[in-house]
């Protein structure tokens, strides 16, 4: 069994909100040592959603297969507000910029 099936049977133990695992424990279980960004594991289960069509989500306490429409709402929310706060950003940048030492 390859990395990636074994991070499908990880993500599949988790369903629902409330029943979450962490990039880091992903990491544990494969045998891969643990960092402080865990990208790692932030990567396996981007690749694992990608390739087996895994409606993954995730907060602050980990990652879960969403089961109803109200978590996709939610993780769509999340990820429609973190791309605002990115153009905002860029926005403010690009204005900074041009005002920078005139």
């Amino acid at each position: 069994m390859d990395e990636l099936e074994k991070v499908k049977q990880l993500l599949e133990a988790h369903q629902g909100k409330g029943n979450t695992i962490s990039a880091g424990e992903i990491e544990q279980r494969l045998g891969y040592p643990t960092e402080d960004t865990h990208a790692k594991g932030r990567r396996l289960v981007e690749r694992c959603a990608k390739k087996y069509g895994i409606p993954v989500s995730g907060d602050t306490s980990g990652y879960f297969i969403m089961t109803n429409q109200s978590e996709l709402d939610e993780y769509k929310a999340n990820l429609r507000s973190r791309a605002k706060k990115i153009q905002d950003r860029e926005e403010l940048m690009e204005k900074n910029f041009k005002g920078w030492n005139k």
